[in-house]
């Protein structure tokens, strides 16, 4: 971007530069060489360009003209440059314009102290410092490249574009004037109203209020951050799309979600992720993972509190707490967890499935659980025997993360297995009763409270068959379990 030269205007046939009007013409000896001493509303012409200024010199061999006060540089209807003084050499057709240097156009005005004009192709370079002007747009640069036949400008080095809506700061920038697009060509960073974007490469249109980034691409907001290979937005609507490696983080950076494509609705604050989505959530002392084939992420219809669904495939892992299900929804407001279709929680050494399940959580703890019609909770005491307990609804209390009651209301039933001093198995109790109370103490039973007229059955354990002990209901699918955050990505 640095050359001056066009190979073929040196090539085209050399015309020598006219003079049309000077108040007053000397002569001057210049190195042997007569040179034109011209004063006073001297007005120039060569070929398509005009050259207005105060004084000058010309140097006729080498069709050269040393120009002072007041220049300006006409070509057509839409270049206009003005400036202290100018070099121009006619062969070339580059003119060398020095100090308090304007050029504009029907779209921009361009100043500058040090400034290259070349005619023939209507280029402009400058090096030491710019400042453009249109409608709307202030941008300054250490170096720039104007193109007046496309339109173009590129802008190099410290380069920053100031709009009433966003301020643009990037190591090299390309800018249509007539279509107002601006491609990104660098480290940029755009700083709006409600947002910061940084990329390395993109482009922005202006006019249509869309845009797109790539390479490291991240937007911010006041209330989440999102990254994508790719990253595209239009305003108008309100939609923006990230494709690749996406990264959505809540403005707290407690909750992260990865995966590999999202869509963004502003109303709202509509967000999907697909593509293996995994969501990480930080808590006190640990971790919950979650995966699901969607997530989807919005306020409530107040705007006030946000709201999480996963879709299909939902599995859960924290190091005291997994869980799989169909279906998701996480209610920030209350900090609740609503599980449908074939949920399954494992809590400790605890199974629990019913048609639906709500977990409510506190301080980032589970502080209850409700397992709402056909509850079911099974404990494996060994490989063939298991304590079991079902009703029409189970609800559970939690104290330290650890559950601690559960209160069984309907068609109660438990079965659990009665051990000696030394451990050993000695039997098992089968009860049958409305609604029952079960306490719990190191993740074991430890006291049951039978509440309404229970009818209780005790068997030794040498006579029984531990398959006849299984409760209406009964479900152990221990194999899937997630056991890691490893298996929530397979």
């Amino acid at each position: 971007m640095t050359f001056i030269f066009h190979g073929d205007s040196i090539a085209q046939k050399k015309t020598k530069i006219e003079i049309l009007n000077a108040d007053l013409l000397t002569f001057k000896d210049y190195g042997g060489e007569k040179i034109k001493r011209l004063t006073g509303n001297v007005r120039l012409k060569h070929q398509e360009v005009y050259l207005n200024c105060d004084s000058a010199n010309f140097y006729e061999t080498e069709n050269l003209i040393l120009a002072f006060g007041h220049v300006h540089i006409k070509k057509g209807d839409s270049i206009d440059v003005y400036a202290d003084s100018l070099k121009y050499n006619g062969n070339t057709k580059v003119a060398e314009l020095f100090k308090n240097i304007t050029l504009t156009d029907k779209k921009m005005t361009l100043k500058t102290d040090y400034l290259i004009y070349r005619t023939d192709d209507d280029m402009a370079i400058y090096t030491n410092g710019g400042t453009i002007r249109d409608e709307e747009n202030v941008l300054t640069s250490r170096y720039g490249y104007y193109y007046s036949t496309t339109s173009d400008i590129y802008f190099k080095d410290s380069v920053r574009l100031i709009n009433p809506e966003y301020t643009i700061i990037c190591d090299t920038l390309r800018y249509n004037s007539k279509s107002e697009i601006v491609h990104f060509m660098g480290p940029s960073t755009i700083v709006g109203r409600e947002d910061t974007i940084y990329c390395e490469h993109g482009w922005f249109n202006s006019k249509e209020e869309t845009s797109q980034f790539t390479d490291h691409a991240t937007i911010k907001t006041s209330t989440y951050q999102m990254s994508g290979d790719t990253l595209y937005f239009d305003k108008k609507i309100g939609f923006g799309r990230a494709i690749g490696n996406v990264e959505w983080i809540s403005e707290d950076r407690k909750t992260i979600i990865n995966g590999e494509k999202a869509v963004y609705y502003e109303d709202h604050e509509q967000t999907t992720i697909t593509g293996h989505p995994l969501m990480t959530t930080v808590m006190e002392y640990d971790s919950l993972f979650m995966s699901a084939d969607t997530m989807f992420s919005t306020m409530d219809s107040s705007d006030k509190y946000r709201i999480f669904h996963a879709y299909h495939h939902v599995k859960i892992f924290k190091e005291d707490f997994q869980a799989i299900c169909d279906s998701l929804i996480y209610t920030y407001e209350d900090s609740t967890f609503h599980l449908y279709q074939d949920p399954v929680i494992w809590s400790n050494e605890s199974q629990m499935n019913a048609d639906t399940i709500v977990i409510a959580m506190r301080n980032n703890k589970m502080d209850a659980i409700d397992l709402n019609n056909k509850a079911f909770i099974i404990s494996q005491e060994d490989p063939v025997l298991y304590n079991q307990m079902t009703g029409k609804d189970i609800h559970g209390y939690f104290r330290d993360d650890t559950l601690r009651q559960l209160v069984i209301t309907g068609n109660g039933q438990s079965i659990y297995y009665a051990t000696d001093d030394s451990a050993a198995f000695i039997g098992v109790n089968k009860t049958i009763c409305s609604d029952i109370v079960i306490y719990l103490k190191h993740n074991k039973i430890d006291k049951v409270n039978f509440l309404t007229k229970p009818e209780a059955v005790f068997y030794p354990i040498t006579k029984i068959d531990p398959e006849d002990f299984r409760l209406d209901g009964f479900l152990w699918v221990v194999e899937k379990q997630p056991k890691s955050k490893k298996d929530l990505l397979e």
